[in-house]
């Protein structure tokens, strides 16, 4: 009969083997899809690079993230449950950018309900970011105003992850390759408590002495750089980078 020690070595080396080459091919598609060129490939055999991967949910939000900003980390933290994928990048441990394929997290919604476009404007913004990305938005809304949009959708992603309940998480190594008028610099660990302050709320009511650590009040009325009805024709083609 064999001791338990018997099967230790290979074990140990079978466990190497699919943290460091079998996951990381695996997940690589997957990956792409969520990052796209956002991210240096950092990883063996031209792959991200992965730091760490595990089950996730709501509670952990605020762990993962000082994790990131204790250690000072360059990385991407993908977020990702049944039908929605969350991206927030951090550069030497602060936030900045983020990503979602959350309907009320696109740049487009924060501009809508921030008052800085109109519904018509909206519609056509929406589209805009969906079939060609973020980037596209460029060639329609001037960039400060992106820049503040950007801003504002790193506090609401975070806020997001407190719902999620069942999900995982895949810290990805790296800096993170953003277009500067996507770029925030933000403290992770104030936006991390305004967003369980905000679970709080949704699940208790608001609370009369609580304030909103991200509010900037509402953005000014954007004049879209052309008119939204020729969006049919976009001024340059669709890129492959995800940008944040």
């Amino acid at each position: 009969m064999r001791s338990a020690g018997d099967h230790q070595a290979p074990t140990t080396v079978s466990i190497a083997h699919l943290l460091e080459f079998r996951i990381p091919y695996r997940l690589d598609e997957s990956l792409q899809n969520a990052l796209g060129v956002s991210m240096p490939r950092t990883g063996m055999a031209g792959r991200y690079g992965i730091v760490a991967s595990g089950r996730f949910r709501g509670a952990l939000t605020a762990d993962l993230m000082a994790f990131t900003c204790n250690n000072q980390l360059d990385a991407a933290l993908v977020i990702a449950d049944e039908d929605t994928e969350r991206v927030l990048y951090f550069e030497h441990g602060h936030l900045v950018g983020a990503m979602s394929t959350v309907l009320f997290e696109r740049l487009a919604r924060i501009l809508y309900n921030s008052g800085a476009v109109d519904r018509e404007a909206y519609e056509g913004l929406i589209e805009i970011e969906e079939e060609q990305g973020p980037s596209a938005l460029l060639d329609w809304v001037p960039a400060p105003a992106l820049t503040r949009a950007a801003q504002q959708r790193v506090w609401e992603v975070v806020a997001g992850l407190y719902v999620v309940n069942q999900g995982h998480f895949i810290l990805v190594e790296g800096s993170p390759q953003l277009d500067q008028p996507f770029r925030a610099s933000l403290d992770p660990m104030q936006v991390a408590l305004e967003g369980l302050r905000r679970h709080d709320q949704w699940r208790n009511g608001p609370r009369d002495d609580a304030e909103d650590a991200s509010a900037q009040g509402p953005l000014p009325r954007v004049e879209l750089i052309r008119d939204i009805n020729k969006r049919l024709r976009p001024v340059r083609p669709k890129s492959a980078k995800r940008s944040a």
